[in-house]
């Protein structure tokens, strides 16, 4: 099985509420998505008071505790499909996760099936709005359609109607440009023209595409289109390399 299972803060005495965090570590490190640090503020009052909740006079919350455990899906499906079923096992009240939406899809299925509470910090999927396929995942972040709507009208507000978007070919950033173009068809008024261009390089930073540059054609034929303003959606690591 894969994965280490980490009970990271649990105080005895008072009522404890279970969180699972089903994620990877290169989220933690990009989007500096710290669980842990979030769960022993929370707990110890260091931020926003709970409304409703008691806290004692060091101000330690004392109506219950938060406990979590971390697992990593390693971007892999049968991971967070498995996770999520040893934390529903294992009596969690919520799952924070699972990060991607391609792991989340099919997590948040058997969630459904298992009455497992899911909590998307960066799940974007528009697949994942429907309520009757995933009833028991709550969305903390927009969807891809909602990005694309607003990356647009700033596009069309700013009378930058040629543009080009580069890609890497993960889900997400795929979703997105694929998003982008169908407004450019679908709103013919804001009279946009995008050049869109994928490179095969995902978040693993050994990708053979970065290390080898082969983007580099790609972004070739951006600058040769002429376009001015470029939408770049790709991991820090691979869009540092297309700007130097």
């Amino acid at each position: 099985m894969r994965g280490i299972l980490i009970t990271v803060y649990s105080v005895l005495g008072a009522p404890v509420l279970k969180l699972g965090y089903c994620g990877t570590k290169y989220l933690t490190w990009t989007y500096c998505v710290s669980p842990e640090l979030a769960v022993k503020a929370i707990n110890s009052g260091q931020v926003k008071r709970l409304e409703g909740a008691r806290y004692d006079e060091d101000g330690t919350l004392v109506d219950f505790q938060i406990e979590l455990a971390q697992r990593e899906h390693n971007a892999d499906k049968a991971d967070g499909v498995m996770i999520i079923s040893d934390f529903a096992r294992g009596g969690f009240n919520a799952v924070l996760g699972c990060g991607y939406s391609s792991v989340t899809v099919d997590a948040a299925t058997y969630g459904r099936a298992s009455k497992t509470l899911m909590l998307g910090f960066s799940s974007t999927s528009p697949k994942l709005s429907n309520k009757e396929l995933y009833s028991h995942f709550v969305r903390l972040c927009t969807p891809d359609s909602a990005q694309a709507a607003v990356m647009t009208d700033v596009l069309a507000a700013n009378d930058w109607h040629q543009f080009a978007f580069l890609s890497t070919g993960d889900a997400y950033a795929q979703g997105l440009a694929d998003h982008v173009a169908q407004l450019e068809n679908d709103r013919p008024e804001l009279r946009l023209k995008g050049t869109y261009e994928t490179i095969e390089a995902f978040a693993d930073t050994s990708s053979k595409d970065v290390r080898h540059g082969q983007w580099r054609p790609a972004v070739q034929r951006l600058v040769e289109s002429g376009a001015k303003i470029w939408l770049i959606c790709a991991a820090a690591e691979v869009t540092s390399q297309v700007y130097e």
